[in-house]
C-alpha cells in the first residue's frame, strides 16, 4: 500500500495518528482519527487543485468514510480540517 506520514513538524505532535485506508483504493476510504482530535471538514483535491469532494466530516458519524469510486485513477490530497489545524494525506485511486 501507498503510505504517507505527517507533512510538517507541527503536524507531528497531533496529526500523526490520522490514518486513511485502504490506500490505494478503488472505492470507499475510511478515516481513522486519534482520540482528542476533533475534525470538522474533509476535502478531496485533485492534482490540478480542484476540490472534487467537500463534506462536513461530523455528518459521517463515528467511523467516517468517503466514497471515491466515482473519481478517475490518480493521486489526490485528502485534507482534514480539525480543531488543531489541517492534516493532509495522499490517496491513490486505482480502478482495476
Amino acid at each position: 500500500p501507498f503510505q504517507t506520514g505527517p507533512n510538517s513538524v507541527d503536524e507531528e505532535a497531533w496529526g500523526a495518528g490520522v490514518t486513511i485506508y485502504p490506500n490505494p483504493t478503488d472505492g470507499v476510504v475510511r478515516v481513522s482519527l486519534p482520540d482528542g482530535l476533533t475534525a470538522r471538514q474533509l476535502r478531496v483535491i485533485d492534482l490540478a487543485g480542484r476540490t472534487v469532494i467537500d463534506t462536513d466530516i461530523r455528518s459521517l458519524g463515528d467511523a467516517p468514510s468517503i466514497d471515491m469510486s466515482a473519481l478517475s485513477n490518480g493521486l489526490y490530497h485528502l485534507s482534514i480540517l480539525s480543531d488543531k489545524g489541517v492534516v493532509v494525506r495522499l490517496v491513490v485511486v486505482s480502478h482495476p
